[in-house]
């Protein structure tokens, strides 16, 4: 009985790292620099082919452009904003990683920071993810990574191009294809305003699957958490939930089952494998 409950501690705390993101060593919540503003250091891309920094001084004086025109809402949004800063990477930039690592590197930093995810969207092979910082309903910062396919017209093949944007102020949706003149280029952004009515309901599956499990509702929640799969990726959080609840039920194997693919996640191949031979070991045994 005390290995068994020596065994359920310990699985216990591992979940509970999982699940708040928790590093070792690390307690405290990541910090950005300023209020939306957000580092751009993707640790194994070299030099980006375009670099755009814009800072407040430049948008109040655009702002100031458009002062006397019809459309005081675009003042209002250009005013309000603090930076722009894009960074554009093609294949060589990357150095062989794929634009699925950037976009797990900048989403396991910006939740940290608080920042939620507003749209993750692929279709036609290219992958985009949007992410707000918001603060009393107001956004106070985007980031947003592209990436497409381009078509190479010196060898005809295709080559992945990778586009970073950060945006911080207050941030209006309706008004961010605006900011392509100002940078001069073609910022990739997609039309968030069409498309934040259609955003998959990720969020509402989690609400309601913890809601679940605090009712003790177990099959219940992982089927709210099937439902993701449906839609996009889990988070690593998804599959520390599911092991959690697996352990609640009592399902020792599909708890190891599900830890290992959070490790996978993480990329710490070592501890996936051994937690998927722990769960596979469980399995013969019934």
């Amino acid at each position: 009985m005390k290995l068994v409950w020596t065994l359920e501690i310990t699985i216990f705390i591992s979940i509970l790292g999982l699940a708040l993101h928790i590093q070792p060593g690390a307690l405290a919540k990541e910090k950005m620099p300023e209020e939306g503003i957000v580092e751009i250091d993707f640790p194994d891309a070299t030099e980006a082919k375009v670099e755009v920094n814009i800072t407040g001084t430049l948008f109040s004086l655009a702002a100031k452009a458009v002062q006397n025109e019809e459309d005081s809402a675009l003042f209002n949004f250009l005013n309000g904003l603090k930076a722009l800063h894009v960074r554009v990477y093609d294949t060589e930039s990357l150095r062989g990683k794929q634009p699925k690592d950037i976009v797990k590197f900048y989403e396991q930093k910006l939740l940290k920071a608080n920042w939620e995810v507003l749209a993750r969207i692929k279709e036609n092979g290219n992958m985009t993810g949007v992410y707000t910082l918001t603060q009393n309903d107001v956004i106070r910062g985007l980031f947003v990574v592209v990436s497409e396919e381009r078509q190479d017209t010196g060898v005809g093949e295709e080559q992945k191009e990778t586009v970073v944007v950060n945006l911080a102020g207050k941030v209006d949706l309706s008004k961010l294809s605006e900011l392509n003149g100002i940078a001069g280029m073609d910022l990739k952004l997609p039309d968030l305003r069409a498309k934040r009515e259609k955003i998959s309901p990720i969020k509402e599956y989690r609400r309601k699957a913890i809601g679940y499990m605090v009712g003790e509702k177990w099959d219940e929640a992982i089927a709210q958490l099937e439902q993701i799969l449906e839609i996009g990726d889990y988070l690593m959080s998804d599959y520390a939930t599911l092991a959690s609840i697996y352990l609640a039920k009592g399902d020792i194997g599909k708890c190891y089952y599900y830890l290992s693919r959070a490790y996978e996640l993480e990329e710490d191949k070592e501890t996936a494998v051994a937690l998927r031979s722990k769960a596979s070991s469980l399995a013969e045994k019934r």
